[in-house]
């Protein structure tokens, strides 16, 4: 993921909760916990918990998110 990053111009932090990486330049980014795959007929699936929600205080308006 590294090189992709570097390539884009992107930059990353670790998260502390999760074992993932946060991309510094998105607006939005949710640290989830994987709890399994699915598959089945209909196709391929993840399944998560969202343990945190990070937004930039740009993309609020009150309580609510500006996408």
């Amino acid at each position: 993921m590294k090189d992709k990053c570097e390539k884009s111009g992107l930059t990353t932090v670790k998260s502390d909760l999760v074992d993932a990486p946060i991309i510094n330049e998105l607006p939005i980014a949710m640290e989830c916990e994987f709890i399994e795959y699915q598959n089945d007929e209909t196709g391929i699936g993840v399944i998560g918990k969202v343990v945190k929600t990070s937004i930039e205080e740009a993309n609020m308006s009150g309580d609510n998110i500006e996408i």
